[in-house]
């Protein structure tokens, strides 16, 4: 069977969406251990929050920063 076009696309795309969302969250992931911010390890270091509930995990991470510097 010949792969749509449509296809090729998407699995080139979805390859592409990947490697950058595993470059940011070592950005994020660096800078929360060097920072000592505690999350769940759902949310860093490729956790399956990141891909199944990207919103949810965002704001509980900010919520942790937010927690944390309102502490100092």
């Amino acid at each position: 069977m010949k792969c749509p076009q449509y296809i090729q696309d998407a699995l080139r795309k979805r390859a592409e969406f990947a490697e950058r969302v595993f470059e940011l969250d070592c950005i994020i992931s660096d800078w929360l251990d060097k920072n000592g911010i505690d999350v769940d390890f759902e949310d860093v270091r490729g956790g399956c929050e990141i891909y199944v509930n990207p919103h949810e995990s965002s704001q509980r991470v900010l919520q942790a920063i937010e927690e944390k510097e309102s502490v100092k």
